[in-house]
Parts: C-alpha cells; sequence; structure tokens
C-alpha cells in the first residue's frame, strides 16, 4: 500500500518540482520502504479520518550512508524530508501540523 502511494505521489507535478533536479532513478522505493537503518524514520502522514496525504522522513545526517549533508555533520542533528503528496490537502496547514 505504501509502495503504490509514495510512487504515485512522486510522480506528480507539485512533488517534481519541490524536489528540482533529483534523479528519481537513483531512489527506489521497494528497496528503502525494505531497509531500516536506525539513523531514519519514515512515516505516512494521515488526516485525523485517516487518510493518507503525505510523507514524512527524518534522519541523522550525520549517520546517513552518502553523508549527502556533507561530513561535517554535528552528532545528534536531524535533517526532514516531507511531501504533502495529495494536492487537495496543500496549503491547510498539515505540513506545520507534521513538523509538531
Amino acid at each position: 500500500y505504501d509502495l503504490d502511494l509514495l510512487v504515485d505521489w512522486e510522480q506528480r507535478e507539485h512533488i517534481r518540482a519541490s524536489i528540482g533536479d533529483y534523479d528519481f532513478n537513483e531512489w527506489t522505493w521497494s528497496k528503502e520502504l525494505s531497509r531500516n537503518p536506525p539513523w531514519r524514520y519514515q512515516l505516512i502522514a494521515t488526516t485525523e479520518e485517516e487518510i493518507p496525504i503525505g510523507f514524512i522522513q527524518i534522519i541523522d545526517p550525520k549517520e546517513e550512508e552518502t553523508h549527502y549533508w556533507g561530513e561535517d555533520c554535528p552528532p545528534n542533528s536531524r535533517a526532514i524530508d516531507m511531501w504533502i503528496g495529495e494536492e487537495d490537502y496543500l496549503r491547510k496547514g498539515y505540513g506545520t501540523q507534521m513538523l509538531k
């Protein structure tokens, strides 16, 4: 369920626009969802009615193996990736709630 949903959201124009030039071929959801490194949390955001609307990933950039954020990240830092995948839920405060 999550795999199909994430792949669908990833193809949406507003998600692609927010990510920019990222090479979507480098990220394989089926592979990443099967991994559970101790430095990463991945969650599907839902409404109070349990409608899935977005994705949030919280990582420790010092521990993340590609060191995308650099080699000199302080210990116990956090980097957050977040999407609102469903267009009907954009600009309604859900992103703010997800960050809380």
